[in-house]
């Protein structure tokens, strides 16, 4: 009959595999329920909603911010209001955020983006004028609950 040194031994490297299984199973490559693209560039100004001209502060530019949406597979819709699904751009460590004042930029209307959707949309940044396109990376982020999984995809715009 075999020791209880041989069990123990024989259950703890089950046990072992049994992790490297799941943590193998759970690391594979899942499938984005969203994806997304963007293109920015540095503006002057630009006309509002009101058709006033909005320009950028003393030693500041305009970035805008073209983006394309698109849903996969996200069953609860996603949403383009800026409160839910923030926009940041990030340059010399500095993040910058959506900004009421900016929402004069004319865009459409936020939507719900529906499994099987798109939508493209547009916002501004103030940022520093010294600071080139370059310096400048773009995420999403869901900031209510749980969002989309979303990677970018270049081939949408």
């Amino acid at each position: 009959m075999a020791s209880k040194k041989t069990i123990i031994l024989a259950v703890v490297v089950v046990i072992i595999i049994a992790f490297v299984a799941i943590a193998i199973g759970s690391s594979e490559d899942k499938d984005p329920e969203a994806r997304y693209d963007y293109t920015m560039e540095s503006i002057d100004s630009y006309i509002g909603i009101f058709g006033n001209t909005i320009t950028p502060d003393e030693g500041k530019q305009f970035i805008l911010v073209t983006v394309v949406i698109a849903n996969d597979s996200y069953e609860d819709g996603i949403s383009t209001n800026p409160y839910i699904l923030e926009w940041i751009i990030t340059a010399n460590g500095i993040e910058y955020n959506y900004m009421n004042m900016e929402a004069n930029y004319p865009t459409e209307d936020t939507v719900t983006v529906k499994i099987g959707g798109s939508t493209e949309y547009s916002n501004v940044f103030e940022i520093p004028a010294e600071i080139s396109i370059e310096d400048i990376s773009f995420k999403l982020h869901w900031d209510i609950g749980t969002g989309p999984e979303f990677i970018q995809d270049d081939t949408l715009l």
